[in-house]
């Protein structure tokens, strides 16, 4: 008995830390996701007492434009939250059909494709907040000397993000062709 729960992977330790892992991933995407949703209408709610905040610390009174690309940037943020989740979520099924004793199923090969897809548009939708960051700052202009702020960023795309994503995308064929030829060999014996 304790083979056939092994081999499926029951008992593999490594299956069981990813899934613990990956859910507390998808609950973290979960709050923050909920904490950005809450904050983009509090933007604009507080914006008046958010404006005068931030006139304190530069040398121009911001104007409310300044709130809208704050609550651009926020909305980038949630895309990206999102579009991660989705790549945790279809990473726990695959990692369930794995201790399941079943990878090699047509649906894996979708999933795969979708984290790939998703991998490649988090890195879009990364570079596009940081541009909005970045217009964000130079909008604000400049800050006064008895303020301490330190805004550095860095805006392009990883390189290795989309290696990742390409990768995912190639190893979703991997696994449709083994799919493809399980379904050939059971069809054969």
């Amino acid at each position: 008995m304790y083979e056939s729960e092994n081999a499926h992977g029951e008992n593999d330790a490594v299956l069981k830390i990813a899934r613990a892992l990956i859910i507390i991933a998808q609950w973290a995407l979960i709050l923050a996701s909920a904490a950005l949703v809450i904050m983009i209408p509090c933007l604009f709610i507080f914006s008046g007492p958010i404006l005068e905040a931030l006139g304190g610390l530069l040398v121009e009174q911001p104007d409310m434009p300044a709130i809208f690309m704050m609550a651009a940037l926020l909305v980038m943020c949630l895309v990206v939250a999102g579009l991660t989740y989705f790549a945790f979520n279809r990473l726990r099924r695959i990692v369930e059909s794995v201790r399941l004793g079943d990878p090699f199923i047509p649906i894996n090969g979708v999933r795969l494709r979708g984290m790939g897809l998703a991998v490649l548009a988090i890195q879009l939708f990364g570079f596009a907040a940081t541009m909005i960051a970045t217009a964000l700052v130079a909008m604000l202009g400049e800050w006064k000397p008895s303020a301490d702020v330190n805004l550095g960023m860095e805006s392009g795309i990883s390189l290795s993000g989309i290696l990742l994503g390409l990768l995912l995308i190639v190893l979703a064929r991997v696994f449709d062709r083994g799919a493809a030829m399980r379904e050939d060999l059971e069809g054969t014996v």
